[in-house]
């Protein structure tokens, strides 16, 4: 019990500050749980998936209604594995909101360096990941719209009757008591989950287009290749990656008899995918090459001034001077040096990654674009 008012005062607290720091509004639901964080989405995830379904059927006297364990084997590893599946998703976005979250709080950090102004600069670039009513009205948005199409795909009404009775006031579904709290426990959770989900991705990736619009300090290419903003790539990076975990976390569920719609609706999504992993980082790009423009301008600026400075030829000299050998052996110096600084800049990056990242993902991509053309290819022949 104490444990609880605990959890409860620092979810309050926590949920009152409106900072970079602060949690998001997954993250203060769960911390409501008088639980390690990883704890209690696991227990969220049960209490929600196959075993919270069973034991809200067993408590309302209705388990004899519930889909039972099929017999063949190839139908019971497909169960088994449409189970775990279903879990991870909602165990997923329990989870990645806060850590998606704490990486911009590290990301965030490692670039507080190239701040002119202490770091107030992210603070109020990603602040707005902690706000309270965006990630709600997403979540609400988004999970009308896919009760819209699961309605649509089985043929059924325009709204499911468990909407139909929250918000038309029809009468109530013909369920027990115990499954109409879990129904309505699941969609608000799931509300808060994918909403929250949704507005971290894209006010990160948002905030990030932002950032490359102020006046950073960056670093020049030779205490850095990538100016100090290799940060900004690495977190483009992993939002990236962690969208595409959920696409196949998506395209898994409709296994192992997947319809058209199942394995056409992620393409579109795949495409949003590869253009918010360029688009936030334009501005960044836009810097980048500036800053090599500009190294390359004051590269020839030295040229010039060494071509300035040494004797054309046929002009007097004083042969053997060591004056004269000392002068001569410096411009050479300064040409071999100029030299390689060109190539060095040259082979400056422009965006804040390595080519073998894009590699990795271009090859990412590539896999599960296949796979799925592949799955549509075998669901239009029937195969």
């Amino acid at each position: 019990m104490l444990e609880a008012r605990r959890r409860w005062a620092w979810a309050g607290a926590h949920r009152r500050g409106n900072r970079l720091g602060s949690p998001t509004l997954m993250e203060w639901l769960i911390g409501l749980i008088p639980l390690p964080y990883v704890a209690a989405c696991l227990l969220l995830t049960i209490l929600l998936s196959y075993p919270g379904l069973a034991l809200v059927f067993y408590l309302d006297g209705r388990l004899t209604d519930l889909v039972s364990f099929p017999s063949n084997p190839v139908e019971q590893l497909t169960f088994v594995v449409g189970m775990i599946v279903n879990a991870l998703i909602f165990f997923y976005l329990f989870f990645t909101v806060r850590f998606m979250r704490l990486k911009v709080v590290e990301t965030s950090e490692q670039l507080r360096p190239l701040s002119r102004d202490q770091g107030e600069t992210f603070e109020r670039i990603f602040a707005p990941l902690s706000s309270f009513w965006p990630p709600l009205i997403i979540g609400i948005v988004a999970v009308a719209f896919l009760h819209l199409l699961l309605s649509f795909s089985q043929g059924g009404d325009a709204f499911p009757s468990l909407l139909a009775f929250l918000f038309l006031r029809a009468p109530p579904p013909d369920i027990g008591p115990f499954r109409t709290a879990q129904l309505l426990v699941n969609n608000g959770l799931f509300v808060a989950a994918i909403g929250t989900f949704v507005w971290v991705y894209f006010r990160t990736l948002w905030g990030l287009h932002l950032l490359g619009r102020e006046p950073l300090s960056l670093k020049t290419y030779r205490e850095d290749s990538m100016l100090g903003l290799r940060p900004i790539g690495s977190l483009s990076l992993v939002f990236t990656g962690i969208y595409f975990v959920w696409l196949v976390l998506l395209a898994l569920s409709s296994l192992p008899n997947p319809t058209l719609f199942d394995v056409v609706y992620p393409i579109p999504l795949i495409a949003l995918g590869v253009v918010m992993f360029f688009l936030p980082l334009t501005n960044v790009h836009r810097a980048m090459t500036t800053q090599r423009r500009k190294e390359q301008s004051f590269l020839r600026e030295w040229f010039n001034k060494i071509l300035g400075e040494t004797n054309p030829p046929g002009s007097e000299r004083r042969e053997g001077s060591l004056v004269e050998v000392s002068k001569l052996l410096s411009e050479l110096r300064g040409v071999m040096v100029l030299d390689m600084l060109r190539g060095d800049v040259a082979e400056t990056p422009t965006w804040p990654f390595d080519t073998v990242i894009i590699r990795r993902f271009v090859v990412l991509v590539s896999s599960i674009t296949t796979s799925l053309i592949a799955h549509m290819v075998q669901v239009s022949l029937g195969l």
